[in-house]
């Protein structure tokens, strides 16, 4: 390997890959970097074995080659280097050698062959995806999954595509998102995916807040699924094999009180009673005619329960009184970004649902709490 490549456009891609280095591995060469250089361009893999990230960045290439070195010492290194002087990489056998103005240093490698096999997208089944309605239908689902191993398979995001709509969907068992995207193109066959919620979650930080033109998804044979943006980042993400459950079952199938709301104000209630002194999760929420009242009870009665009266611009139904944990609803309302919500129950033991009004590709579903006297 003998190549230059500018200082910034090094350390932007090991900022990208770094996100799939494990904290912790009894494996070293998964604490490396896999650097491969070919043909004016330089790719840049780390794994943790549950999902891979891959960048590309152009380079000038005077010799091929692939090496894996310690990820933190060249992170830090290159990030310490001048940014106006090019940095130059070569390497002998298991030493990458760097190089930049006055500087030089070496770092011991290990061979490539010992780092694990980054799978390569299949470009005939890929399946095109819009990109920014993507990562929004990731930030609105992705926190409803959970984040303990004692359901392994609710930790995941759960993809369905059919036709000309994707849909995802997660859970904790306590709440759950589920967005519906329309495709630009048909899929050919069905799919369902169980992804790990982390991993995508990974993914939209690497690309961005605000993405643009496509995915494209590929399922890989030996359970990967390949992630695909802009011709430059690949996210490779190991495949649940379990058996997610069946949650359309717990949908509600009609409402006996429907309320809407402001969201910012609703919102906006909900961060000031979550800063009153209280050791209860729930927030009550009282649905009368026109008015929806959030209260905060305070279980050592160091204050009087306080409350806030939202005027509703449409109430259908009858009152009801029913509690929801606190950061779950403050959550799923962070979700939604239409000017109003809607707020559907059906008995204040059933499970509630909030839709953003005027569109009908996102429900957030909360499971209520036991309504304290």
């Amino acid at each position: 390997m003998k190549l230059n490549v500018k200082q910034p456009d090094l350390s932007k891609a090991l900022q990208a890959v770094s996100r799939a280095i494990p904290k912790r591995s009894t494996l070293p060469v998964l604490h490396n970097v896999l650097l491969t250089a070919s043909n004016g361009d330089l790719k840049l893999s780390t794994t943790n074995l549950d999902w891979s990230i891959t960048t590309r960045i152009g380079v000038q290439t005077e010799e091929h080659g692939t090496l894996t070195v310690p990820f933190r010492s060249l992170k830090d290194l290159v990030a310490s280097l001048p940014k106006g002087e090019p940095i130059w990489l070569t390497n002998e056998e298991e030493t990458l050698h760097l190089r930049s103005g006055q500087f030089q240093t070496s770092l011991a490698g290990i061979t490539a062959e010992e780092f694990p096999i980054i799978p390569t997208l299949d470009e005939e089944t890929a399946v095109p995806l819009p990109a920014k309605e993507l990562f929004e239908a990731i930030h609105q689902v992705a926190f409803c999954a959970a984040e303990d191993e004692a359901r392994p398979v609710l930790t995941n995001i759960v993809m369905f595509l059919e036709g000309h709509q994707m849909i995802l969907v997660a859970t904790d068992g306590f709440r759950l998102g589920e967005r519906k995207v329309k495709l630009p193109t048909k899929v050919v066959a069905p799919l369902k995916l169980l992804i790990p919620a982390k991993a995508m979650k990974e993914f939209v930080k690497v690309i961005g807040k605000e993405p643009g033109g496509e995915i494209r998804l590929s399922v890989i044979p030996d359970k990967f699924i390949s992630v695909f943006q802009s011709g430059s980042v690949e996210l490779f993400a190991r495949l649940d094999e379990g058996k997610y459950p069946d949650y359309e079952a717990i949908l509600p199938k009609h409402h006996t009180t429907q309320v809407t709301v402001s969201t910012a104000e609703f919102l906006n209630a909900c961060k000031i009673l979550r800063k009153i002194k209280n050791n209860r999760p729930e927030l009550v929420l009282k649905v009368t005619e026109g008015d929806l009242t959030l209260v905060a009870n305070d279980i050592d009665k160091i204050v009087d329960a306080r409350q806030i009266k939202l005027p509703a611009t449409l109430w259908v139904g009858k009152p009801m009184d029913i509690a929801f944990n606190q950061t779950y609803l403050l959550e799923g309302l962070g979700a939604i970004s239409t000017p109003e919500v809607a707020l559907k129950l059906t008995t204040p033991n059933s499970p509630g649902v909030l839709r953003p009004v005027g569109k009908d590709d996102y429900l957030y579903l909360l499971m209520p709490m036991h309504l304290g006297k």
